[in-house]
Parts: structure tokens; sequence; C-alpha cells
């Protein structure tokens, strides 16, 4: 039924769920984290972790050329890069 989704939706009853962090680089490009990159461990909530402004260091792990934006990591491990995986 139709009409009962979108009561389900006026009602507040389904707000969302934040699943990462926006960035902007240095040199304005635009980037994301997802959730799952974000720390080592487990967070459910990315507002626990950062705040609008706030500067973090990442690592960029994938190009998005036709959207002009990066996907990046947060997490400890990958910022050490103690196996050279993204060398």
């Amino acid at each position: 039924m139709f009409y009962q989704v979108w009561n389900h939706f006026d009602a507040e009853a389904c707000p969302g769920k934040a699943t990462g962090v926006r960035l902007r680089l240095d040199n304005g490009i635009q980037g994301y984290i997802h959730i799952k990159n974000l720390s080592d461990k487990h967070v459910s909530n990315p507002e626990e972790r950062v705040n609008r402004g706030q500067l973090i260091h990442c690592r960029i792990i994938k190009i998005d050329v036709p959207r002009f934006s990066v996907e990046c990591t947060s997490k400890s491990s990958d910022l050490a890069d103690v196996n050279h995986e993204w060398r």
C-alpha cells in the first residue's frame, strides 16, 4: 500500500541514518569516508567521531574521475600502512 509508506515517512518513523562523512580536501576536491572506513573500531554514528569543520587525516583509496571526487579512509591501520597495501 503506497499511502502507508508515505504515512511512515510523514510520521518520522524512519529518520534515516548517516552512512559516512563528506569532506573537502585542501585542493577543493570533494570526498567521502564511508562509516566502515572511519576507524579500526566499530563506529555506529559518524557524528561521534568527527565534527563539522574538523581537520582529519585521511588516505585516498579511490578516485572517481567522472564525479571529480575521491573516496578516503581514516583508519589508523590504513594511515600507518604497515603492510604497504596503499603504496
